[in-house]
């Protein structure tokens, strides 16, 4: 009995680890939660969730464009030009990864307050 018990026990681990690793290579859209950047002369008219749109002028960021990621749909409006108020730093990675400084703060509607850095939002 203790023979069929671990080959059993065998079979099953095998199964487990097969699964695992096939869950592990199947990536829905869903699963990975990082932002995406698209660039862009204007801003969009309808802008999708889980994007940063960043509008450019002389090859520098000037605007970006995001969809509060609380769920409210509103669009937030972030400045990176220099000597503007408030204004943003943004840091994209050759990986399309983005980073957002200070964090962004709403002082209306919903309020959300969150960090954008590689990618991932963090709420503070």
């Amino acid at each position: 009995m203790s023979g069929r018990v671990s080959n059993l026990a065998r079979q099953v681990g095998a199964w487990v680890a097969g699964a695992d690793a096939e869950l592990r290579a199947w990536h829905p859209p869903w699963a990975d939660p990082r932002i995406k950047v698209i660039l862009t002369d204007r801003e969009p008219a309808r802008p999708k969730a889980g994007r940063i749109y960043v509008a450019t002028a002389s090859g520098r960021p000037t605007f970006g464009y995001l969809v509060c990621p609380c769920g409210c749909r509103e669009t937030l409006h972030l400045r990176f030009l220099p000597n503007r108020f408030p204004r943003w730093d943004i840091a994209i990675e050759g990986n399309g990864v983005v980073s957002l400084m200070p964090s962004v703060w709403r002082q209306v509607g919903c309020r959300s307050h969150f960090i954008l850095k590689r990618g991932k939002i963090h709420w503070c």
